[in-house]
């Protein structure tokens, strides 16, 4: 047997994981279902005794560097998007058999294709709601440089509410690619490789060229045809005829629509890309215009974001549970209960995680840093100092990571555990302060970053003075956010502040 073999039975004996557990605390429960890059599967986490949807990279394609690398990206993709409908992504890692594993929200739910099976075609009235919704989900992740790639009703978890409505959660962005202007990692998708499922390919995607956003707006537009009629809107008997079909095909209308519906489809549907709908916002205005979509209501961005920050919060406490939680500096702030050993070994393991992050070898630096987090709570109240460290330096390993709901609630815990300790003017709070200043900048947050940096600022200027060097990179920071927020003079005038700091101190040296 060979090696291709060898890996191939490991795939299709997936069911051969039930019962055991992943990462020290996911305990594995049933097969969810296999994909084309990965395998996923119904898990608990052990310390919290909750469910959760665990995606594992499948073996047999464990040893391509490219499939690896987008498995990855598909964590660190998900992980800044921040939707109602989008289940999100709150950890992701390596086994102890360095196979790559991301976890979600565990949905309870049909998946889409199946809920039109059971139900047959949907009726405009009531797909419309869900199109919108879908479509606003989309729009978020283009706003963050990330195209789906693989948009079908398989991918689309259908869960019915209370009331007895229903609500679509978009999964699976293993074909996720960033897209950002400049940096595209263009090695992750060969000229000519072509990903996604054959019935949603849009003809682009059939032809292996590059993609952008409005290959997703086609998709969309097989969605809609295939849920408001039962089928897709190109049916082939291989991969050959149904890229023949998406290439040259025209679909058939559905007769149960109004026209103004069937207009959208067609839009999408369009075999140019510069024909279709050229935004998601602009399909979702369309559907939003029709007499069904305008009395449909998106949640407020504000309750949004705290939806999932209970999620990430939830998966934080679990770390911490289990020791994975560190931060900061190697300073050492003796406390008469303490004893050598516990300092000694604290500051060991943070000036390991230090180094390893100063050398770019991050999840190894979160390791370290885990450890560190588990000694110092274990040494109780007199620990807390240390604890606040080793959570603010995590939080910039989570801020390089772009794991930014978890950067937020760590850099939050530090900041809470640093004022237990040294009260709400330690000066130890500015860098911390500064880092969460600097993440809500990133996440377009102003107003609360406005916040934080007047806080830091005002907490150096009460403990160091105005012209003090540590005033030096609060007021540069603040003037960053200044010309985020397009007020050119203040951020002139904090800059020349922070020069003049500089320049004396230059001096002073000389």
């Amino acid at each position: 047997m060979t090696d291709s073999d060898n890996t191939l039975k490991q795939h299709y004996d997936a069911d051969s994981l039930i019962g055991q557990t992943i990462a020290q605390r996911y305990e594995i429960l049933s097969l969810i279902s296999k994909g084309g890059v990965g395998i996923v599967y119904k898990a608990r986490h052990i310390f919290l005794d909750r469910l959760v949807a665990l995606k594992l990279l499948r073996k047999d394609v464990v040893h391509d560097p490219r499939t690896h690398q987008r498995f990855q990206q598909e964590a660190k993709a998900v992980g800044v998007l921040n939707h109602p409908n989008i289940v999100p992504v709150f950890d992701f890692g390596f086994t102890e058999a360095e196979e790559a594993f991301i976890v979600m929200d565990f949905v309870k739910g049909i998946d889409l294709d199946i809920y039109v099976q059971e139900s047959g075609p949907g009726n405009q009235k009531t797909m419309i709601p869900l199109f919108i919704q879908i479509a606003d989900a989309l729009s978020h992740a283009h706003k963050h440089g990330i195209i789906h790639r693989d948009l079908k009703p398989g991918n689309v978890i259908i869960v019915k509410l209370a009331d007895g409505s229903i609500e679509p959660h978009l999964v699976d962005f293993g074909m996720a690619k960033l897209h950002q202007e400049g940096k595209a990692d263009l090695s992750l998708t060969k000229p000519g490789e072509i990903f996604g499922s054959p019935y949603y390919m849009s003809p682009e995607q059939c032809l292996g060229k590059k993609l952008d956003k409005r290959s997703d707006i086609y998709s969309m537009g097989c969605l809609m045809h295939e849920v408001l009629s039962g089928q897709p809107p190109f049916i082939g008997k291989n991969m050959v005829e149904m890229a023949k079909l998406h290439l040259n095909g025209k679909a058939k209308p559905i007769s149960s629509i109004t026209p103004a519906m069937q207009g959208i489809i067609d839009k999408a549907l369009n075999k140019l890309p510069e024909e279709r709908q050229q935004t998601m916002d602009e399909l979702l205005n369309e559907l939003r215009a029709l007499p069904e979509g305008s009395r449909i209501k998106m949640p407020p961005k504000e309750q949004t974001h705290k939806q999932k920050r209970i999620l990430v919060y939830i998966a934080i406490t679990a770390l911490l549970i289990i020791g994975s939680m560190t931060f900061y500096s190697q300073k050492q702030i003796k406390n008469n209960n303490e004893t050598p050993e516990q300092t000694d070994s604290w500051a060991a393991l943070n000036e390991k995680a230090t180094d390893l992050a100063r050398n770019n070898r991050l999840p190894e630096a979160e390791t370290a840093y885990l450890d560190a987090v588990k000694l110092a709570e274990s040494g109780g109240p007199d620990q807390t100092i240390y604890l606040a460290r080793s959570l603010s330096d995590l939080g910039e390993i989570y801020y390089k990571e772009r794991k930014y709901d978890l950067c937020e609630i760590v850099l939050e815990r530090a900041i809470e555990c640093t004022k237990t300790v040294k009260g709400t003017q330690s000066a130890e709070l500015a860098p911390v302060l500064l880092r969460l200043g600097k993440l809500y900048i990133e996440m377009g947050r102003l107003t609360e970053a406005e916040s934080v940096h007047k806080e830091a600022l005002e907490i150096v200027e009460n403990t160091f003075g105005n012209e003090h060097p540590q005033m030096s990179p609060v007021l540069r920071q603040y003037a960053k956010l200044k010309v985020k927020q397009g007020k050119v003079d203040a951020a002139s005038h904090l800059v020349k502040h922070a020069r003049r700091i500089e320049s004396k101190l230059r001096k002073e040296h000389d």
